[in-house]
């Protein structure tokens, strides 16, 4: 009965839908390191599947952004708007081209039918990729043009040319010995890079220093120790006379078909050989490495290496 207050009435509504959340899903990239002309795939899928829709609005996905953090840099920019494949998955397909060395940070974005700011999906989509700044197609054919553009470059700064993002280098190994104590009395990590001091007097032969590490084999006499064994070298080495023991300058020469590479140097290290009787300090070099002049770089321009053993051995590739 109406104002009769034994009376009540309860008004309830329910819901089985489960309250709505943003898109979910990943990144993930097809390699994570490539050469120039190499093609990259980025690939984002959303999961669980029902998180693309959202509730009275249906399906909630306008688009996927992807942002991009190259090396050194504070903050993300927006890159590329990925195509959607489907309802679940969008993807986007990237060659590099010259511009694009270097190494990058990449994440994912979604836009939605809901007015909210760009949302990331998930908590961490950040995938790297590095982009080497040497193609195998090109080296060999463009190396004269390449070797201009390197001369005319050691005209700048050295602190312009070595802030390049795309830096000429090589990276490998070495190891020297002889024919009475037999291979391998020096091993060396090496990388070598752009020397842009060093005038080689010609625009296709291009000039680089060693730097990295070596380890000697000591040849001692019975009950004699000789330290130490592990010494670097860099830049600074053989430079302004090298001590009158020290060298480091290789070389390039693009001139040649197929373009060919030479040179070595050695570090001057300061010695201590204990034995029973005395004690000896004396002074030598230390050889890091040795490509005869002529080698030729492979085929794909990418690397060179040989062998002569016991005199010497080395291996070098673009990183």
């Amino acid at each position: 009965m109406i104002g009769d207050d034994s009376t009540s009435v309860k008004f309830k509504a329910e819901a089985t839908k489960d309250i709505s959340e943003s898109p979910k899903g990943s990144l993930t990239v097809s390699k994570s390191k490539v050469r120039l002309g190499e093609a990259v795939d980025f690939t984002v899928s959303f999961a669980p599947p029902g998180s693309v829709e959202y509730w009275v609005i249906g399906y909630n996905v306008t688009g996927v952004e992807l942002y991009r953090r190259a090396e050194g840099e504070v903050d993300f920019a927006h890159w590329k708007s990925m195509q959607m494949i489907g309802s679940h998955a969008a993807s986007y397909h990237w060659v590099p081209a010259p511009a694009d060395g270097g190494k990058y940070e990449f994440a994912a974005f979604v836009n939605t039918e809901v007015l909210t700011p760009l949302l990331e999906i998930d908590k961490d989509t950040v995938r790297s990729v590095e982009v080497s700044c040497f193609a195998a197609s090109t080296q060999a054919s463009n190396g004269t043009a390449r070797a201009r553009t390197l001369a005319a470059n050691r005209k700048r700064s050295n602190a312009t040319v070595l802030a390049a993002t795309c830096a000429d280098t090589w990276v490998g190994t070495t190891a020297t010995g002889n024919a009475a104590y037999g291979p391998n009395l020096t091993q060396a990590t090496v990388t070598l890079k752009l020397a842009p001091w060093i005038d080689t007097g010609s625009p296709t032969i291009v000039a680089y220093y060693a730097e990295g590490t070596v380890k000697v084999k000591h040849t001692d006499a019975a009950g004699c120790t000789t330290t130490p064994t592990d010494f670097s070298f860099g830049s600074e080495t053989g430079r302004e006379g090298g001590n009158g023991i020290e060298s480091n300058q290789w070389y390039i020469d693009y001139s040649t078909s197929p373009p060919t590479v030479g040179g070595g140097g050695e570090v001057g290290v300061t010695l201590t050989t204990v034995c029973p009787s005395h004690t000896t300090i004396w002074r030598t070099a230390v050889s890091f490495g040795h490509v005869p002049a002529g080698t030729p770089l492979s085929a794909d321009g990418l690397g060179f290496s040989g062998s002569n053993q016991p005199f010497y051995a080395f291996e070098f590739k673009r990183p």
